[in-house]
């Protein structure tokens, strides 16, 4: 079991992009026509990404935000941090802090028990006040890609 929680440990670092967009959808259980469908995308999008071409920064958000949704925050830090080693300084500081926030939102903030409603309620202002966070963080990120429309747009443009 040790050498197992070890190799997950380091296991992001060690795997090209087509890879960890491959075992992104393993995690998730889907086809690739499954997730291509998912994505909003054609098979042979998926099928390439899988194989041996590099989404642009913008296509590979769609894998970092999808990957942190689902709680593969191992993935989710992978696919950023090849987003980062394309941007300036500020857009890195950005998709750190956006990372560390969703983190938060996602994995912290629901484990939280409260016995008192004023706990209950300070515990929904710091969540919503990180959400608001979270949003500004994303709207400043010029490679912010929520949308399948714009993702499609981005695809299609290559």
């Amino acid at each position: 079991m040790q050498e197992q929680e070890n190799k997950l440990e380091h296991y992001p670092l060690e795997l090209s992009v087509p890879e960890a967009i491959k075992e992104l959808r393993r995690r998730l259980g889907r086809t690739q026509q499954q997730f291509a469908n998912d994505l909003g995308l054609a098979i042979r999008t998926i099928a390439h990404y899988e194989s041996d071409r590099i989404p642009k920064p913008g296509q590979m958000t769609v894998f970092a935000n999808l990957a942190a949704e689902k709680n593969h925050m191992d993935l989710a830090t992978y696919f950023n941090d090849k987003i980062i080693q394309s941007l300036g300084v500020s857009a890195k500081i950005s998709l750190r802090a956006a990372t560390l926030i969703r983190g938060v939102l996602t994995e912290d903030i629901p484990k939280l028990k409260w016995s008192t409603t004023e706990e209950q309620q300070a515990i929904q202002l710091a969540a919503l006040k990180l959400r608001a966070a979270l949003q500004i963080l994303e709207e400043a990120n010029p490679f912010r890609t929520d949308s399948k429309e714009r993702l499609e747009d981005e695809v299609e443009s290559e």
